[in-house]
């Protein structure tokens, strides 16, 4: 976990058993507007995933806006994120869209959410022994290590009505490089 810093706990109504493998981390956009409370948001969501006529049967690991982390699931659990790497994968859903460009997710707040992401992510590849490195969909194929996009695991499995997220504006250099 992250040395030092305080990660609250919201647990997720939908998960699935305990994770035997992780070899991926999953970066996704929330699809939400970016706001100090959009981690605290996406949680509550995730507590009860109602859309007014059923439950989406939807969940991450972590939520992170740009001061806050929040553990929906626990690591040791499969949450419900990226159809095709649940089993073998974290997911990470950050505050912002994935129609933002290069330029929206880099701006102050966009940094400061990515600077937290980032620690999350290192520390997630520590603990689980994976290269800090992206992955595309043909290495997600070959059962290549690292950090990718549900947008990649999209593409890896052609999941029909797939995401898109976190976009092609997505500074994926700057979370695992800190460039």
């Amino acid at each position: 976990m992250l040395v030092g810093k305080t990660v609250k706990i919201v647990p997720a109504k939908f998960h699935g058993d305990l994770r035997l493998i992780t070899d991926l981390v999953v970066i996704h956009s929330a699809e939400t507007s970016e706001r100090p409370s959009s981690a605290e948001n996406i949680a509550a969501w995730f507590a009860k995933p109602w859309d007014g006529k059923k439950w989406i049967k939807a969940s991450a690991h972590y939520a992170v806006d740009c001061d806050s982390i929040v553990e929906c699931v626990p690591e040791k659990m499969v949450a419900w994120h990226a159809r095709g790497v649940n089993d073998r994968a974290i997911g990470v859903e950050l505050a912002g869209r994935a129609a933002q460009t290069r330029e929206e997710w880099l701006d102050d707040y966009g940094r400061k959410m990515l600077d937290l992401a980032r620690e999350l992510v290192f520390a997630t590849c520590r603990n689980y022994h994976l290269p800090a490195q992206y992955v595309s969909a043909a290495e997600i194929r070959s059962g290549k290590k690292g950090v990718t996009t549900h947008a990649q695991v999209t593409i890896a499995y052609k999941i029909k009505g797939g995401h898109t997220d976190p976009g092609p504006g997505f500074p994926m250099d700057y979370l695992i490089g800190g460039n």
